[in-house]
């Protein structure tokens, strides 16, 4: 029901930084004096209100132009709204409710409490692109080899709903090497068992926004999306195959080797291994 107040109402600003004609069209039809990001035409088709928006336009048309890009994306959405670089990180503040929960998740799983540190890894990825997820044999073979190297380590396991399968297999190939958090949590909850972490390894998904807003140190496995795009902060880093077909963003991939079979357990262990600060 938005239409009939979007005709009434008048803005100073309108800013659509996704160019999706859903979004774009509720732009157009704003009452805005000035515009940023994206509008729709008469037909439906998207388009940049200026300059500063047509070479994000641009990278979602043509796919040479996206493997090309060397700005994070926050660089580009600062352009687009006309703001001054620097980018400022996200930032999540949990509140008492999250806070508590946190301290109960700690509680009920008296083995993290007595690790040296907590590392928290997210297979969630969601399912529009196969291989932004880790493979079954990457968590199982990374798992082993931190257990194998630093059993004082605290392993906790987390992921969303369309992860439940993909979990289940995971501990149930570790064992207790695991702490299950589970692919059914509230994103309050989420966040507050991100907060308990040391590291936190986990794919280019909601996941790694939230780990760099809770300033812990955020590793990320990237497979078909630009990793370029992505920023850490300086806190974490950003793992990706030198396999030629990367920023390839198909949704299913035939290939025998792929993006993620080619970032090892051992490499990612090495990564890991740096920000947890274990020596």
């Amino acid at each position: 029901d938005y239409l009939e107040y979007l005709r009434n109402e008048k803005f100073d600003l309108g800013i659509c930084l996704d160019a999706d004609p859903h979004s774009a069209t509720i732009h157009s039809i704003a009452q805005c004096a000035d515009r940023r990001g994206f509008v729709a035409d008469a037909a439906g088709r998207v388009h940049p209100v200026d300059q500063r928006a047509h070479e994000w336009w641009l990278m979602g048309l043509n796919d040479e132009k996206k493997k090309a890009n060397r700005r994070t994306y926050q660089e580009i959405m600062y352009e687009i709204c006309g703001l001054d670089l620097p980018t400022a990180p996200p930032q999540m503040v949990l509140n008492g409710n999250s806070e508590q929960f946190a301290k109960t998740f700690l509680d009920k799983n008296s083995s993290l409490k007595t690790s040296k540190k907590i590392l928290g890894i997210n297979t969630g990825g969601g399912g529009r692109w196969q291989y932004k997820k880790w493979t079954f044999e990457g968590y199982v073979g990374f798992i082993e080899l931190m257990k194998k190297h630093h059993p004082q380590v605290g392993i906790v396991i987390a992921g969303g709903p369309e992860e439940v399968e993909l979990n289940e297999r995971i501990v149930q190939a570790v064992g207790n090497k695991v702490v299950d958090a589970g692919c059914k949590n509230s994103l309050s909850d989420f966040g507050a068992i991100i907060s308990t972490f040391d590291v936190f390894l986990t794919s280019d998904s909601l996941g790694m926004h939230m780990g760099v807003a809770l300033k812990k140190p955020t590793i990320v496995l990237v497979g078909p999306t630009s990793p370029w795009e992505l920023n850490v902060f300086g806190k974490g880093d950003v793992l990706f195959s030198d396999i030629e077909c990367l920023v390839c963003y198909l949704s299913r991939c035939d290939k025998v080797v792929t993006c993620m079979s080619t970032l090892s357990p051992q490499y990612v262990l090495s990564k890991v291994e740096k920000h947890l600060a274990l020596n």
